[in-house]
């Protein structure tokens, strides 16, 4: 009897080893199971963080990107706006310089009807002396004749 009671002993030693090893394996599994889902989801963590900062610098990039593309546009505008005022300036100096001869053309279309002036001025001038040294010679003639009448 005793060795039956210390076989049961024994059986429920063995037996309760057995829960206690089952039960340790069972805490063991479930504590590996823990730690993978908290391995899966620090992972999936990272990765949405690495998402983010994926975006985060695709934003910037698209920001540095636009503004790029703005500044070149401004400056391509900026050439334009003096290409056109350098166009213009080229045009205002060629009208200056149109107004210039013809401003030249005007002066010397003066001088020349001035000398032209001058010029039947002074014809006409000589045409009056003329005219004055014919009629003086004619009375004088005329006087000389009329004293030799008188003479006579």
């Amino acid at each position: 009897r005793r060795k039956e009671r210390e076989a049961r002993a024994a059986e429920w030693e063995a037996k309760k080893a057995e829960m206690e090893r089952a039960r340790l394996l069972q805490e063991e599994e479930e504590q590996a199971e823990k730690e993978r889902q908290a391995a899966l989801q620090y992972k999936k963590e990272q990765e949405r963080l690495k998402l983010e900062e994926e975006k985060r610098l695709a934003k910037i990039e698209e920001a540095k990107a636009k503004e790029l593309e703005q500044r070149r546009k401004a400056e391509e505008r900026q050439r334009e706006i003096e290409a056109a005022a350098e166009a213009e300036r080229k045009v205002l100096l060629a009208r200056l310089a149109e107004l210039k001869i013809k401003e030249e053309k005007a002066k010397e279309a003066v001088e020349l009807k001035r000398k032209e002036k001058q010029k039947l001025a002074e014809e006409k001038r000589v045409k009056a002396e003329e005219k004055i040294a014919e009629t003086k010679e004619y009375l004088e003639a005329k006087q000389r004749a009329a004293k030799v009448e008188f003479d006579a």
